[in-house]
């Protein structure tokens, strides 16, 4: 669970589920030492990119946007070499 603000300044609590799958565990284990971790904070900054353009309502209003924009953050900054992102969605 994250606490964001948006750009209201409401604080606001999401709940991100995320599904990846090791698509080459030789590739991983060169690439970081915690893909975990990396993974998180990919996340994190994919939702907080998203939801500081917004305020509450558009936040709630347009919920399945801040899903397509989590999976498409975090796709297009993904540099951990051997991971494959499948999907992700985000509870607020």
């Amino acid at each position: 669970m994250h606490g964001d603000a948006g750009r209201d300044r409401v604080s606001l609590r999401t709940t991100p589920t995320c599904f990846y799958r090791i698509s080459d565990p030789a590739a991983l284990t060169g690439a970081t030492a915690d893909h975990t971790a990396a993974l998180d904070q990919l996340v994190q900054f994919a939702i907080r990119g998203s939801l500081a353009i917004r305020t509450l309502d558009e936040t709630l209003d347009t919920h399945g946007a801040l899903d397509a924009e989590l999976l498409a953050g975090v796709r297009a900054s993904l540099d951990v070499s051997g991971l494959e992102w499948i999907a992700s969605t985000c509870a607020t």
